[in-house]
């Protein structure tokens, strides 16, 4: 089988790639969070997560996608929750 790598492209005009999570509650969590503090969100992920569930190996991630004028401020409410 093979894999092409992933690109960390959005396919909103405007919005660039943040970070990747495992997905399920993870994805719902940072999603809120960054709504929270008014920042718009857009997430991609492969159809192989969907239909088999699997997240291996990086396979099955769930990409977020913020606009490119709010990254700094969502990098940095993520930093924030990652030292508390």
């Amino acid at each position: 089988m093979f894999f092409r790598k992933k690109k960390m492209e959005s396919k909103v005009p405007g919005f660039v790639y943040l970070t990747s999570v495992s997905g399920g509650p993870e994805v719902d969590i940072v999603k809120s969070l960054l709504e929270s503090y008014g920042i718009p969100v857009n997430i991609s992920y492969e159809a192989m997560r969907t239909v088999m569930g699997l997240t291996m190996d990086g396979m099955g991630n769930v990409d977020i996608f913020v606009p490119a004028d709010k990254k700094d401020e969502a990098e940095k409410i993520l930093n924030e929750q990652k030292e508390e």
